[in-house]
């Protein structure tokens, strides 16, 4: 347990294992120096923070504990719960039907749009595939991502990876904050600051824009290179909130509270926690199941796993130039969260389960199956991803006159091929990204994914543009058609 008699052990405990993932490939990867950690412990009520690194590269400015961070999917744990509340209030059944709340919802499966319901959602079992490049490339509005629901392939394309696949995906998130608005009269934002927020910490903002000014902001890497994190989410349920590391950690002494804030006032009802912390779905076997150490589950915004015999409740967070993690077990009172300025690095989880397994005097950790650590990307849609140097337009060749124009999908829009000064391009909402290379039919376009340079393998015939936009392994690559 730590104690003050004890605090300066594990104090040198901490800082070898945080030098441990400066210097250790299998935890993070590339071997970046100086990055910026942010770690806070939750034990016997008590919140100690610590800091380490740079959170600033270029001006030598060091991390320091009241640093705010995007928190990226650690949001999803807020929307969760704000749901669940707002159904147990409203006395709404978690198995009533989304279309009978939205009107519009609608997927391309009939089965799936007749029966999806908050659960499904939450726990990534709707049979919908993860379509990230929506807002993320796109930058499509709700609205749009909304209406072209009816539009978007499920895996399998006949749906039924209904309630029997596990698909992480933050459309659904979104249209959790869609029913979170619709039911509450209020706006998502609104209902979750006014109804989880305020009784935890005013350090926990629902987006970027709400960040107070005088606010000390980390700068976000991609190893070496500054990045531009992503400030707003059209997915904003999914991703959008930011906090310092203190305000995550008195969202987990809540929740280690049995939901109670700090005046004993019951914010999250236990019925709602039970739900909450209870396996929904399985994701063994999937990119995203490579983040759990034991045969464990998905609840409602979190994985549930097991620490040696403890349950352990997690969650983690990737952004461009920034993760995190945060993890507790209810059964012993503590949690940990880590922060951390590099996209996709696996050192926040190492940290913070190392520092679990410290207070629990567990010895074996499985780390191994961390070698499959979530890099979904480079295994399914971008197969140069994480590559030493990013391209420029001036790497644009030129390409057959028969590949330009304008391919059209009615959920994702347009996709236009056409010659620029040097070479030729690939235009998708406000992007423009070189074609490196072709091979027949196929282009090979770079681009940016999550901060980081990548190849996208496009192909091409004379009336369809193929592009592999899906995360979920197997899922067929759109088409677009020639407008």
């Amino acid at each position: 347990m730590l104690t003050k008699g004890n605090m300066n052990s594990f104090k040198i405990f901490l800082d070898e294992l945080v030098l441990s993932a400066e210097k250790n490939q299998f935890l993070t990867g590339p071997n970046i120096s100086d990055t910026g950690y942010q770690i806070s412990v939750i034990q016997n009520q008590s919140i100690s923070n610590f800091a380490y690194g740079l959170r600033d590269r270029k001006n030598k400015l060091t991390m320091t504990t009241n640093t705010v961070f995007p928190l990226a999917s650690l949001t999803k744990a807020f929307t969760a719960a704000a749901l669940l509340k707002l159904l147990h209030d409203q006395n709404i059944s978690l198995q009533t039907p989304v279309h009978t709340i939205l009107k519009d919802f609608k997927f391309s499966s009939p089965h799936a749009t007749e029966n999806t319901n908050s659960i499904d959602l939450l726990s990534h079992r709707s049979g919908l595939p993860r379509h990230d490049t929506l807002f993320i490339w796109g930058k499509l509005p709700m609205s749009e991502i909304y209406s072209g629901l009816k539009h978007l392939e499920m895996h399998p394309i006949d749906g039924s990876g209904f309630r029997s696949s596990f698909q992480y995906n933050n459309i659904c998130y979104a249209l959790a904050g869609e029913l979170i608005s619709t039911l509450s009269g209020q706006t998502y934002e609104d209902y979750v600051k006014n109804h989880i927020l305020k009784h935890v910490s005013n350090e926990l903002w629902m987006n970027y824009k709400s960040v107070p000014g005088d606010a000390i902001h980390e700068k976000p890497y991609f190893r070496e290179l500054e990045a531009n994190v992503f400030k707003l989410w059209t997915t904003d349920p999914a991703a959008s909130m930011w906090a310092t590391l203190s305000g995550v950690a008195q969202w987990l002494l809540l929740l280690l509270n049995q939901g109670r804030a700090n005046d004993g006032s019951i914010v999250i009802p236990e019925s709602c926690l039970n739900e909450l912390f209870k396996t929904h779905n399985d994701p063994i076997g999937t990119p995203e199941g490579a983040n759990c150490l034991m045969q464990s589950g998905y609840g409602l915004g979190w994985f549930i796993d097991q620490l040696g015999d403890t349950r352990m409740i997690h969650h983690g967070g990737l952004v461009t130039g920034a993760s995190n993690f945060a993890a507790f077990c209810p059964d012993k009172g503590i949690g940990v969260v880590v922060h951390a300025n590099q996209p996709q690095s696996r050192a926040p989880r190492i940290i913070g389960i190392s520092v679990l397994a410290h207070l629990l005097g567990v010895k074996e950790i499985p780390f191994g199956r961390f070698k499959t650590f979530n890099t979904y990307s480079a295994q399914t849609l971008l197969p140069n991803y994480d590559k030493k140097e990013y391209w420029s337009m001036n790497d644009s060749i030129a390409i057959e006159s028969r590949f330009e124009g304008k391919y059209h999908h009615p959920a994702y829009g347009t996709f236009e091929v056409r010659r620029n000064s040097i070479g030729a391009e690939l235009a998708y909402g406000q992007n423009s990204w070189p074609i490196l290379r072709s091979n027949g039919n196929k282009l090979i376009v770079g681009v940016e994914w999550i901060g980081m340079p990548a190849e996208l393998c496009i192909e091409m015939n004379e009336n369809e543009l193929h592009a592999p936009l899906n995360f979920h392994p197997g899922v067929e690559r759109t088409v677009f058609r020639r407008a």
